[in-house]
């Protein structure tokens, strides 16, 4: 049976049911369109609330991503203050002058000060191998600190625990560097990503 001895069926079917069979048609094909009108419409408020919850997901991870693209530029750029501060505190070629010192001693405290308060108040918005690595840059600063203020100065290992915490510091900010660069460009892709849909 192919589609033209079914076809001859179907006006077969129809004719002896006559005018009724007409209405039955009729009343069925108005029904079958309503209902697919009112399916379609259900369907288009379900797609029209679906894209709004995207949009927002949308702007909620964005307005994320610029608050950690915002913290990890003001961290960087408080530990980077910090850099020539602990290399000025006790270098070898620094002399003995007490007065010296403590004026370094009090640009290196503030200078802690800040970036620990940055860190404080981005620290939510951080990837948590990132806080690691400014907790321990925080650290050598405060190491730092505590043997200019409480050693013995100019004698001894002065100048010799001054170079090995310069030196903790910088690979410190090595690390921290490539961190930042790194979730610096996964965030921007991120928000050309969420830009685009």
């Amino acid at each position: 049976m192919d589609w033209v001895d079914a076809l001859q069926v179907g006006v077969v079917v129809i004719t002896s049911l006559g005018g009724g069979g007409a209405i039955v048609f009729g009343l069925s094909r108005f029904l079958g369109d309503k209902w697919l009108q009112d399916w379609k419409g259900e369907i288009d408020a379900k797609l029209q609330r679906l894209d709004a919850a995207l949009r927002h997901r949308n702007y909620v991870l964005q307005r994320f991503a610029e608050f950690e693209l915002e913290a990890i530029t003001e961290c960087w750029r408080f530990t980077r203050a910090c850099l020539p501060l602990i290399n000025a505190t006790r270098p070898f070629d620094s002399g003995t002058d007490e007065e010296v010192l403590q004026k370094n001693y009090a640009n290196l405290s503030d200078a802690h000060n800040k970036l620990i308060d940055a860190i404080g108040r981005h620290e939510l918005f951080l990837k948590v191998a990132i806080v690691e690595t400014l907790d321990g840059i925080g650290h050598v600063i405060r190491l730092e600190l505590s043997n200019i203020r409480h050693n013995e100065r100019f004698k001894g290992t002065w100048w010799e625990d001054g170079e090995r915490n310069r030196n903790e510091f910088k690979a410190l900010c090595n690390t921290l560097l490539k961190q930042v660069k790194s979730r610096a460009g996964e965030l921007r892709a991120e928000m050309v990503d969420g830009n685009e849909k």
